[in-house]
């Protein structure tokens, strides 16, 4: 059956919001809704709408909010040279703030382990560690086995963003793969959701935003990114239907798929990285 894209129901949405009341509950109706209005276009800027809501103010995020996830986000692109320190002074005159929020959403990307620090030096442009990357992947399995082994609400697939059934009006085939990975990570959350515990679907999304690249490059290398998101549509059915035992076994093969696909990933990356060089400030 063919499948066309969908856009939210403001009136559902609003509906929901009415029960969400901390910031954390706010991440995950946000999350799907930017998913839900265009997922290849909203897909690199839903992390900015989070960030607004957890500010208090929606329509202008403190400077340090916006300047942490503008950062984050050319970081976790793994576009730059690893091992490149940040101009702070650069950056503050590229975003147009001063040095003090830019100085402010390092420090807090340090505390996270996305960039690394030396004394003396400043701030750097970690490499994607491989290692890190297949825990990274262990873990998340382990979590979204104990949700789905939980099972304390129902696997729910409405606010999944639907996928075009073909895709010759797209640009290219990158919007394909994102739309494709925007769907792959709502999915993740969903299950996380059957879990009953808000810090595990948090757990989820921080997974989603480490390994956004990795998903992205891996679906633009499939000839058919679009049967990712098939195959996770057959896994829906069975958690629906209470199939946990075929689902796991499911989910485990797909894990088991991608991390065997992990290190010529990572290879591509660094090797993008390193003769394909992006200038951090281009990337803010």
């Amino acid at each position: 059956m063919g499948i066309s894209v969908r856009h939210p129901n403001t009136n559902h949405i609003s509906a929901i919001s009415a029960g969400y009341t901390t910031a954390e509950e706010q991440i995950v109706l946000i999350y799907h809704s930017v998913y839900l209005e265009s997922p290849w276009t909203a897909f690199d800027q839903w992390q900015l709408h989070i960030m607004k809501s957890i500010s208090g103010d929606p329509s202008s995020p403190d400077k340090t909010t916006d300047a942490y996830t503008r950062l984050k986000a050319a970081v976790m692109s793994y576009r730059s040279f690893p091992g490149t320190f940040f101009n702070i002074r650069t950056l503050a005159e590229k975003m147009k703030v001063s040095p003090t929020p830019i100085r402010e959403a390092l420090i807090k990307l340090v505390h996270e382990g996305v960039i690394g620090f030396v004394p003396g030096r400043g701030y750097y442009v970690k490499p994607l560690d491989l290692d890190d990357l297949r825990a990274d992947y262990e873990l998340t399995f382990l979590m979204l086995r104990f949700a789905i082994e939980r099972s304390a609400n129902p696997f729910d697939p409405h606010d999944l963003p639907l996928l075009p059934a073909n895709h010759s009006h797209m640009p290219d085939e990158g919007d394909l793969a994102r739309a494709c990975a925007a769907y792959v990570e709502s999915f993740y959350e969903r299950i996380a959701l059957m879990g009953g515990n808000l810090r595990l679907v948090h757990s989820v999304r921080q997974f989603n935003d480490r390994a956004r690249v990795v998903h992205l490059l891996a679906l633009k290398s499939m000839p058919r990114p679009l049967d990712v998101p098939s195959d996770l549509n057959r896994l829906a059915h069975l958690l629906q239907s209470g199939s946990r035992k075929q689902a796991l076994r499911m989910l485990e093969l797909r894990c088991q798929e991608t991390m065997s696909m992990l290190p010529e990933l990572v290879k591509t990356i660094h090797l993008r990285a390193q003769h394909v060089p992006t200038p951090l400030e281009e990337l803010v």
